[in-house]
């Protein structure tokens, strides 16, 4: 009887320290063991950004650089290509002054019409004689996700845009305004395009205008015309005007 006691106590001495030792064990809230975190709720401050989140997240503090260089007279409003490198003849010698064009409007599809300055850089001389030539920027620093500009291109494998590192073409971007047939002669209105520096991102870079055409009778409008190079956080550029673009970047 005396042993059928203390097998009672102990047992229930047992059950004292079992109830015990599981309140004081730590709760995994609410989680059931073996329970994981999959990656898309996971909300560490060092996980990478999205590209989708880029357009409303400054990047001009997040290079951790000790220079930031800036893109040089991207809006020509100097009247020269100070702060770029011409080859060819296909930009001549300065920007093409847009309201002397018009002035004197012996120009076809005049007026032109741009925004926020008087100077773009166009293969366009007023006539059919169309020449091949690149226009290319100092280097700068790719500091914001977007790099915004005006312009005027046909559908060309002749004429593109480049986004270069080191020399090397990373981004090649073709556009084809024309299809905006709206609001305007095609030919010379230009209109808001955009690149995306995100793959190159606090990377030195520069922008290149290149224009492999020659004019013909045949091609008197497949002619390029630029200008308002600039950095932006948002992505400026009119609908259905991008026709291709390759990236090569490691």
């Amino acid at each position: 009887m005396e042993n059928q006691r203390s097998i009672v106590a102990y047992a229930a001495l047992f059950m004292v320290l079992v109830i015990a030792i599981y309140l004081l064990l730590p709760k995994q809230s609410g989680l059931s063991a073996g329970t994981s975190i999959s990656s898309s709720q996971s909300t560490s401050i060092g996980a990478p950004t999205s590209v989708a989140a880029v357009t409303t997240q400054p990047y001009s503090n997040k290079c951790q650089l000790s220079t930031i260089i800036g893109l040089k007279n991207g809006y020509f409003i100097n009247g020269t290509y100070s702060g770029w490198n011409v080859t060819g003849l296909g930009f001549g010698s300065a920007p093409f002054n847009v309201t002397k064009a018009n002035s004197e409007g012996n120009y076809f599809s005049q007026p032109w019409v741009v925004n926020a300055t008087d100077y773009m850089a166009t293969t366009y001389n007023g006539g059919t004689n169309l020449v091949l030539g690149n226009l290319t920027s100092d280097p700068f620093t790719a500091s914001l996700p977007y790099l915004n500009f005006q312009l005027v291109s046909p559908d060309s494998n002749l004429l593109y845009v480049e986004i270069l590192q080191n020399g090397v073409p990373r981004i090649v971007t073709h556009f084809d305004t024309y299809v905006l047939q709206s609001g305007g002669n095609s030919s010379s209105s230009l209109v808001n395009a955009s690149i995306s520096l995100i793959p190159l991102l606090c990377q030195t870079v520069q922008v290149r205008v290149v224009s492999g055409a020659a004019g013909t009778s045949q091609s008197q409008f497949d002619y390029i015309a630029v200008t308002g190079f600039h950095q932006s956080v948002i992505k400026q550029m009119a609908p259905g005007i991008l026709v291709n673009q390759t990236i090569n970047v490691t």
